[in-house]
């Protein structure tokens, strides 16, 4: 998206620097006095010239229209947007760390939620694409061109897991598969008081078996499924520690009858360049 030039934002040295027609703010009280020499409320100016070999711009004060009272003002005194920040980590899935990483070489612009309900407060889009994603992110935020983008971005790979999907622990009291955590169909043609060819004839019970080896004839046993909550304090501590060992946090996510355990483990892949 072809970002309009008051909308366009740019960088020096990481130092917040408002366009040419922004509306902006102080950012203390104490500035305020600074600026204007005089007691004044929390008003807006407006940004009528940037002077980037000082550090400084020409402001004018705004009051539902134009004043054309006009002051000077440190880069340092002006409030940077809601959002805005010197650096970023980008966090993703996994199967997204490719796509984020390709983006430094085409620019990367930021946009802060302006939903204050929302989980997810900033939104990272590479600058030839950067079209509003959703109608929460309707203004840019920050635009870093792709020559800046390795001392401004790093990027996170999370990876989240559902602990009973680790399979990790199975029940050594189970009378199926006795703690090997696998059981042959051969229990299931006991259980039911028929041939284990019936069985194999299945298909559609075959294809409903976990892990299942056309070879052995082995599949997952249910057993494991749960299996970490029912785990004693101890052992469960113990498999805990052993999992932070690796770098997995784990942690009980309560949300009443549909409360689980869950681990998470984040990766810097990319890191900030100094």
């Amino acid at each position: 998206m072809a970002v309009r030039k008051e909308e366009t934002l740019m960088t020096l040295s990481r130092q917040y620097v408002p366009a040419v027609g922004a509306r902006v703010t102080l950012r203390t009280w104490e500035d305020y006095g600074k600026v204007t020499g005089k007691p004044c409320n929390w008003s807006c100016f407006t940004v009528r010239e940037v002077r980037p070999e000082t550090d400084c711009v020409t402001i004018e004060h705004y009051n539902a229209g134009d004043t054309g009272e006009f002051y000077a003002a440190h880069l340092s005194q002006i409030k940077a947007p809601i959002g805005w920040q010197s650096q970023y980590t980008i966090y993703c899935k996994p199967e997204q760390v490719d796509n984020a990483l390709s983006w430094f070489a085409r620019g990367i612009v930021v946009r802060q939620s302006h939903d204050m309900s929302g989980s997810m407060p900033t939104a990272f889009q590479p600058m030839d694409n950067s079209a509003a994603p959703h109608w929460q992110f309707p203004e840019v935020t920050d635009a870093v061109p792709a020559d800046e983008c390795r001392r401004v971005f790093r990027v996170v790979k999370v990876e989240r897991e559902n602990v009973y999907d680790v399979y990790l622990v199975p029940q050594t009291e189970c009378p199926y598969c006795h703690g090997t955590g696998k059981r042959h169909v051969q229990t299931i043609a006991d259980a039911r008081k028929v041939a284990l060819s019936d069985v194999l004839a299945d298909s559609e019970l075959i294809a409903r078996l976990e892990g299942y080896d056309t070879q052995t004839r082995l599949f997952t046993c249910h057993c494991i499924r749960g299996g970490f909550r029912t785990l004693g304090r101890s052992k469960r501590a113990k498999l805990i520690k052993e999992w932070a060992l690796q770098g997995w946090d784990t942690h009980y996510c309560n949300y009443g009858e549909h409360s689980f355990w869950e681990r998470t483990r984040e990766t810097v892949v990319q890191d900030w360049d100094e």
